[in-house]
Order: C-alpha cells, then structure tokens, then sequence
C-alpha cells in the first residue's frame, strides 16, 4: 500500500516513514501543509494519508480527511489531539493517539487494507 503522510513535525514523519516501509508498505511522501497533500493527490493518489491534526497551515487536518474523501482517499488521523476532536469534524478512517505504538498502527493499516 503506498502511503502518504502529512505530518508537520519531520523527526515523527520520518519515524513514521520507516515504521510503515518496515511493515512492508511504501511511503508515498512527506508533505507538511493541506494544500501540499491535496495537490499531491490529485497528482498522484495514495492508497493511504496519515494527517496529524496541526499541520504548518494551522489545525487543517480533519477539514484534510474530509476534502481526502471526497478525493476516494482514505485517512488516519495521528495526533496527541484526538481527544479533542467531534465526530463530525472528519470522516477518518481511524484515530491514534500519539505516540502511535507500532502494533497499533499496524493493526488500523491492516485493517483498512481488508475492508
């Protein structure tokens, strides 16, 4: 599954760069900003986007999921604010807090690719 993630803080998208290439996906890119994502998937679409919540572009992240949708992309959110979040403020497939313990992103990830 090729996955993009669109994370503001780098050191986490580079973690979560090789976690997903170790459990036998590719990462797509590493994109910063809602716009940059959506451009990027019109381009080229992933299978998969992994959106935090505040991206450089400010709290854009849920608005990200559903415009994602919209597009036929599914999403995660991975973010230490899902806590926060309502269920009408995204259409993302799945939530995980940060820090994401590998099994759990691994589980969500296998899910969604057996629906």
């Amino acid at each position: 599954m090729d996955v993009l993630i669109c994370e503001d803080n780098l050191i986490i998208a580079m973690d979560l760069e090789m976690t997903i290439e170790e459990m036998g996906h590719t990462c797509a890119g590493i994109v910063t900003r809602s716009d940059t994502c959506l451009a990027h998937c019109r381009q080229d679409p992933p299978d998969m986007v992994l959106v935090d919540v505040d991206l450089d572009d400010g709290p854009t992240g849920p608005g990200l999921t559903m415009e994602l949708s919209d597009l036929g992309i599914p999403s995660i959110i991975i973010s230490g604010q899902v806590g926060s979040l309502a269920d009408d403020d995204h259409v993302a497939k799945a939530l995980l807090s940060k820090p994401v313990p590998v099994a759990t992103l691994k589980a969500a990830l296998d899910r969604l690719v057996t629906s």
